[in-house]
């Protein structure tokens, strides 16, 4: 997934900051961070991986894209890219898939 592609549809942007204060995400909606530096890479990686697991990401580093698993994050990518995930295809659960779950129970 190219930064070019999510860009052409709905998507979720945190610089690095915004995204280690922020508690939910969207996961049906690519995730793209960015801002990550030596000093919150650890921090960013650590979150990924509480959200969503070991995934494959997409990240820009140069005008390049380069797909890595989250393990791999270094802290000199310009931009981390997290794929959309349906919901069953989740591998780590929060309160907004709660929510879709909640959502999907009471529809008529």
């Amino acid at each position: 997934m190219k930064l070019d592609d999510v860009l052409k549809g709905s998507y979720q942007r945190y610089i690095a900051a915004d995204f280690l204060s922020t508690v939910f995400f969207n996961k049906r909606m690519p995730l793209v961070i960015d801002g990550i530096d030596g000093e919150n890479a650890e921090k960013v990686k650590a979150k990924l991986l509480d959200v969503y697991g070991e995934v494959e990401l997409t990240v820009e580093k140069d005008g390049e894209d380069k797909t890595i698993s989250v393990s791999e994050i270094k802290g000199d990518e310009d931009v981390i890219i997290a794929p959309s995930v349906s919901l069953v295809d989740c591998k780590r659960f929060d309160f907004s898939d709660l929510e879709q779950i909640m959502h999907r129970l009471r529809a008529d």
